[in-house]
């Protein structure tokens, strides 16, 4: 059970809850070790700020011509920011990106 709990640890699944069982799992004598914590996720290249505010108004379900008004810039500006944050966060997709976000914790 400690290998699968440290296994999904190193994964990033659920840390609060797989941290919180390993070290209960300590606390009855069943781990000698240290509780493992994964560490935090970040991207190589982090986002401009400007990336920031298109990817939150992006994983608010906005239309790039939402975005554009919202931010007073130009679809194409948009999706020029769009590629350079997909590119950054290794997606491809709208989706992909706003879980990639929401798992990197990058909203809020």
């Amino acid at each position: 059970m400690i290998a699968l709990l440290r296994q999904a640890a190193s994964r990033g699944i659920a840390p609060n809850y797989v941290g919180k069982l390993l070290k209960a799992f300590r606390k009855a004598g069943e781990a000698k070790e240290p509780v493992l914590t994964p560490a935090p996720q970040t991207l190589p290249e982090p986002l401009s700020a400007r990336e920031g505010d298109i990817l939150r108004l992006l994983t608010d379900g906005l239309t790039n011509e939402e975005i554009a008004r919202a931010l007073f810039l130009s679809v194409n500006t948009i999706k020029t920011h769009l590629k350079a944050i997909y590119g950054k966060m290794g997606v491809h997709t709208r989706r992909e990106a706003t879980a990639e976000a929401r798992r990197l914790h990058l909203l809020g």
